[in-house]
């Protein structure tokens, strides 16, 4: 028997893919069988391994069969992006905006930490002394020990000189504007009867975006003539480096305001810097306008609106007031959960608002004049009905 047929009866080539036989017999080592087995005709087929990657460090390691959860603890304990530290230091650690918890990075910077509170006070309109709060401090020192604490008056630094950069910021975005800047002002008088001015502008930006920025609220001193308020707004065009970029200002129509923009045409045009000498530079507002105009038309029923007005102060003025106001509501079987609405005289869309919550309790205020002998400003059925049609008309300009 020759060689071949030897190695044909010791050695099986057949190969399956659960195993692969090998005869026990054994074969003397000839060229042929060595060719055999160093040049075979099979491939073993690889079996792949399941790994798994760390969301945080992002490195993979074995999960297949046994080695799952063992290999995950043993990499739990050395990944360097683990973190186990409290939920107060998660808290601070929560990406700006977000609104949900984050991990707090290992580095600790103390000015990022004092920039954060300062914003924290200006957002919030906190006062300053709240750096010096000791439930604050106790809270601070708690998250970094060595964290350095400041006083209420470095704090009050700190916002002054974040006022100064926004304050750039805006210059240069008003000086970045490729046309020309509106202005709006008004005046606003406090419970306490000081008045304060307001300066607004209106432009579009390089983008072509209509943008608004508050230049200006500020106590103004008395008196406020005309002269007193052109030259507090020229003082601020003049802060602002705007004065040859100001194309109109809007304002209501006080008499104040009319010597107020004589003056300023006067000066701007002695400089050349308004368009067409200033014939477009004065816009009388539409909304205050309007406000004259309903305001003339409810004079009319004046009289049946203070008693409305009248009726709100009496309701919302006493708590056992209020009560007997609700204890009508639940005997006639309304829904209470409408407020009722004070206006404000000068504002005619505020005086609706009193209308509108008035008349939804009309029946209210009718069975509380019967049972409340106090009471004596509620209107009369004729009085609730021109009240009702003047409320319709006025619905139409909201």
């Amino acid at each position: 028997m020759d060689s071949s047929n030897t190695n044909k009866d010791n050695v099986d080539l057949e190969s399956s893919d659960d195993e692969i036989s090998i005869a026990e017999e054994s074969v003397q080592p000839t060229r042929s069988n060595i060719n055999i087995i160093s040049k075979p005709k099979w491939k073993l087929a690889k079996r792949s391994i399941k790994r798994a990657v760390c969301k945080a460090c992002g490195l993979s390691y074995v999960a297949d069969g046994k080695y799952v959860t063992g290999n995950m603890r043993k990499h739990i304990k050395v990944c360097p992006k683990n973190n186990s530290r409290d939920v107060g230091h998660m808290l601070l650690g929560g990406s700006s905006g977000s609104g949900s918890l984050g991990v707090l990075s290992n580095k600790f910077d103390p000015d990022k930490l004092r920039e954060l509170i300062v914003y924290a006070i200006i957002m919030h309109d906190l006062p300053f002394q709240f750096v010096e709060y000791e439930g604050v401090r106790s809270i601070l020192q708690y998250l970094r020990p060595e964290v350095q604490l400041v006083s209420r008056n470095t704090i009050k630094s700190d916002c002054m000189k974040i006022h100064q950069k926004e304050k750039a910021r805006v210059k240069s975005l008003l000086h970045a504007a490729p046309g020309r800047i509106s202005k709006t002002s008004d005046l606003w008088s406090s419970l306490i009867s000081d008045g304060y001015m307001s300066l607004t502008a209106h432009f579009i930006d390089k983008n072509w975006k209509l943008q608004k920025r508050v230049l200006n609220f500020s106590y103004l001193p008395p008196p406020h003539t005309g002269i007193a308020l052109s030259d507090a707004i020229s003082s601020l065009l003049i802060e602002w480096d705007i004065q040859g970029k100001i194309f109109g200002i809007t304002l209501d129509n006080a008499s104040a305001n009319d010597v107020l923009v004589e003056e300023l045409r006067v000066d701007l045009n002695s400089k050349g810097l308004l368009v067409c000498r200033g014939n477009f530079f004065h816009l009388r507002c539409c909304a205050h306008i309007l406000n004259l105009i309903v305001q003339d038309g409810l004079k009319e029923i004046e009289s049946s609106i203070e008693k409305i007005r009248e009726s709100v102060k009496n309701v919302k003025g006493s708590q056992v007031r209020r009560q007997k106001f609700l204890e009508c509501v639940r005997l006639i079987s309304m829904g209470g959960k409408r407020g009722l609405h004070q206006d404000v005289a000068t504002r005619w869309n505020s005086t609706y608002l009193m209308l509108n919550s008035a008349l939804f309790y009309r029946r209210v205020f009718q069975h509380l004049a019967l049972v409340d002998s106090n009471y004596k400003k509620c209107p009369s059925s004729e009085e609730w009905e021109r009240v009702e049609k003047v409320h319709k008309f006025l619905k139409v300009f909201l």
